[in-house]
């Protein structure tokens, strides 16, 4: 599963107010409402920023269990831009499911994201 990242406003601030960037998904269905499924790991392609973190978050059944990593967006060389793969987000026994992503309690600045990929399987149980 690939998820768009839209373009939203390209500042830190909001008329001089610093602000809490935050963006939500829409909800994403599997396959069918009957089954459960399972998100195994997830890889995020951002713009490199040096010392900026990004909280990524698995929001299950409409906000019925959260699952948080926090990626860091710096680059190990001099890359414009960053694949992070983020193999500590992963959650089971969810229908539908819906992706946060989110400045850090203390933001070190602005985060560009580009495209946002997870693996999602079909729980072993079926059910």
């Amino acid at each position: 599963m690939a998820v768009e990242i839209w373009k939203m406003d390209t500042s830190n601030d909001d008329d001089g107010t610093a602000y809490h960037a935050s963006e939500i998904t829409k909800p994403y269905l599997a396959a069918n409402a009957i089954n459960r499924y399972e998100i195994k790991s997830a890889a995020l392609l951002a713009v490199a920023a040096v010392a900026v973190e990004v909280d990524v978050s698995i929001i299950s059944d409409f906000g019925n269990v959260f699952e948080v990593a926090t990626v860091r967006l710096t680059a190990a060389g001099n890359e414009e831009h960053v694949i992070k793969r983020i193999d500590e987000l992963s959650l089971s026994e969810l229908r539908v499911v819906q992706f946060q992503f989110e400045d850090t309690a203390e933001p070190a600045g602005r985060w560009d994201l580009e495209r946002f990929a997870a693996r999602m399987v079909r729980n072993e149980k079926g059910t």
